[in-house]
Formats: structure tokens, C-alpha cells, sequence
């Protein structure tokens, strides 16, 4: 990408009147184009010193995050989520021999910047019908490791060995995951695993709603041409490994395309009957990288089983605690500060 082409991308961003903003920073990895990465995060910190500067984040592999460049995001207050499925036999399978990398840096980053790495940093996990029995000591690995934040969703191309067994082997795992979560929870008051997050008074269900936000005004992808898509995979360039632009452009030119979140299925049944229907994650571009599939209302069965079984455990987890909730005293109090006021006699 030129400077031209990014310089135009965040001059627009800065003249935005929205509440919230946000320059997300991603491929590919980025980080390859450092020169132009660090000219882009000082460009907004300069020309933000009136009102709220807006955030920016970066998805990176990690593997190029030495101290150098560490030490500049933290400064430059930068979220960044480092692409990790979890413990080595898990991230072996998505890149070989990098594993030691990505441990070492997460020591490492823990080590040198605490509070950021704490409210900062998120781990990105891409779940498979291959890494899927390591889930459980995945999740416990990162939570070791101090990651507050962790993003887990299933593979977006093709998974062609998911099944039945995987649907068991699923629910088993997020029985375990969500015993962890639910325990770092009354432990620290924190909510690690994103997709378990929801608020106390969530708004009115609406099943007419798009499948999907992409041609949503207020989300805009720019591609290295300077191309502009609500949806980076939509953009000229082949992101994230999938082929599935053209057919999902077809299908987005359609007058039936808002309204097929009530005609979706899968192999389990009609999302219209399901229980999770408003909930439902599962992305277009997965539909359209199932092979020699042509219906836009097909739902790839892993996409369908994963919002199904983890769904069924949000619910069941605490909702995130609102104001009101800290005024009336009603979030979690966690246990590290229970015992500190037991042993002041306070309590």
C-alpha cells in the first residue's frame, strides 16, 4: 500500500464524527511493512491531540515483534491480537516450527509491559476439526500465560473433517473451557474467552436482520490498491486464503440477500428453527467456500455446530457487568480482593 492511499484512509477516519473509531491494521501480516505501519500509527497520534483519538489495532503472526517494535506499540497505546491456536501440538498444525516463537514473546511481553499486556493484547485462536481436542489445554495454556482476552472462531475455508464426533468432541471441550473461564471469573472479576461475553439486558431480538454487516456504512475495508468493500474478503486482493469473493459478490447483488437469515440452513435443520438464530456468527464467505456449493443459504455444519454449542454455554455464563452493576455492587468481587479484605479484617 502506498502512503498516499493510507494517508487518504486516515485523514477519512479523522474527519469522522463517530462516537468510537478505530484503525485496524492487517493482511496478510502487516508487520512485513513496518516502515509504513509506524508512519501510519505516529500520522494518528499527531493529528489526534484534539478530542478522542481514536484506537488502532494490529493482527499479527507475531513472529517479527521483537523489542523494538514491542516498545512502540505499547507507547503509541496500540491493541494487538497475535494469531496463536493455542499449545504447540494445536499451533503446530496451522504453522510448523514456530510454536517456541510465540511463547517466548509471550513471556517476554508480560515481562517488559505488564498493564499493557494485561488491557492491551489479545490472542486469536482459529478453531479446527484438527486442533479441536487440544481446545481445553489451550485455553488453560493462554490463561497461564496471563492472556485476558481470547478470541476463538472456527476455520472461515472449508473444514472438510468436521462431523458428528466433532460435534461431541466440541461440547466435551467447552464443557472444560467454560469451567476454567467460569473459575478466572470469580477469581478475577474477568471474562477471558470473548464469545462467552454478553450484556444483562441484551437488545430485542430481530431474526430479519442482514446475515451479515457488509454493506454496513460505518465498517470500511481499504485494500492495498486503495479498493474500498464493507468486507476485507470482498476486496480485489485474495485475503485469508479464501476464493470465495466472486461467489459472495453474486450472491450480496441478490434482493433476497437481507432477508436469508430466516431461509439459512444446515445439515442439523433450519436456522429459523433454531434457538440461537439472532445469534448466529457464522460468516457468508464460509457458505461460499463450501465445495461446489451455490446456495447462499447453505451453512457450512462446523460454523452451525460451533454458534449452537457456544451459544448454549453463553447463556449460561454471568453477563458482563454494567454501571449499574458497579454501583450497586452486584459485579463479582474477585476472590484475590476478598482475601485481601479478610485479612484486613474487613470482611
Amino acid at each position: 500500500m502506498s502512503w498516499a492511499v493510507l494517508q487518504g484512509v486516515i485523514d477519512r477516519l479523522l474527519a469522522s464524527e463517530a462516537e468510537e473509531r478505530t484503525l485496524a491494521l492487517a493482511g496478510g501480516e502487516p508487520v512485513l511493512e513496518w516502515p509504513l505501519v509506524r508512519r501510519a500509527i505516529e500520522y494518528v497520534r499527531e493529528s489526534s491531540s484534539n478530542g478522542k483519538p481514536p484506537a488502532i489495532s494490529l493482527t499479527s503472526n507475531g513472529l517479527l515483534l521483537d523489542q523494538e517494535k514491542a516498545r512502540f506499540l505499547v507507547e503509541h497505546d496500540v491493541e494487538v491480537q497475535i494469531s496463536l491456536d493455542g499449545v504447540r501440538e494445536a499451533h503446530e498444525l496451522r504453522a510448523p516450527g514456530t510454536f517456541d516463537v510465540l511463547d517466548r514473546l509471550l513471556v517476554r511481553l508480560r515481562r517488559d509491559h505488564p498493564s499493557w499486556y494485561r488491557k492491551r493484547l489479545s490472542v486469536g485462536m482459529t478453531l479446527t476439526s484438527a486442533n479441536l481436542p487440544f481446545l481445553a489445554r489451550s485455553g488453560e495454556y493462554l490463561l497461564g500465560r496471563g492472556i485476558e482476552s481470547l478470541r476463538l472462531a472456527p476455520l472461515l475455508t472449508h473444514d472438510e473433517g468436521w462431523g458428528r464426533e466433532a460435534d461431541a468432541e466440541l461440547e466435551r471441550q467447552m464443557g472444560e473451557v467454560f469451567d476454567l473461564c467460569l473459575e478466572h471469573y470469580q477469581r478475577t472479576g474477568a471474562i477471558p474467552l470473548e464469545v462467552f461475553r454478553r450484556p444483562a439486558n441484551p437488545p430485542e431480538a430481530r431474526h430479519d436482520r442482514p446475515v451479515c454487516r457488509v454493506n454496513a456504512p460505518e465498517t470500511q475495508a481499504v485494500g492495498v490498491d486503495g479498493s474500498v468493500n464493507g468486507c476485507p474478503l470482498l476486496l480485489a486482493q485474495e485475503v485469508g486464503g479464501t476464493q470465495a469473493g466472486s461467489v459472495l459478490r453474486e450472491w450480496i447483488e441478490r434482493p433476497e440477500w437481507p432477508g436469508l437469515r430466516r431461509e439459512r440452513y444446515s445439515s442439523y435443520g433450519r436456522c429459523w428453527d433454531c434457538d440461537f438464530i439472532d445469534e448466529c456468527l457464522v460468516c457468508p464467505v464460509a457458505s461460499a467456500n463450501i465445495p461446489g456449493n451455490t446456495d447462499p443459504r447453505r451453512v457450512p455444519d462446523s460454523g452451525c455446530a460451533f454458534n449452537r454449542i457456544i451459544g448454549r454455554y453463553r447463556r449460561l455464563f454471568p453477563p458482563v457487568a454494567g454501571p449499574e452493576d458497579h454501583l450497586k455492587g452486584n459485579d463479582p468481587l474477585p476472590t484475590a480482593m476478598t482475601d485481601l479484605a479478610k485479612a484486613l479484617g474487613l470482611g
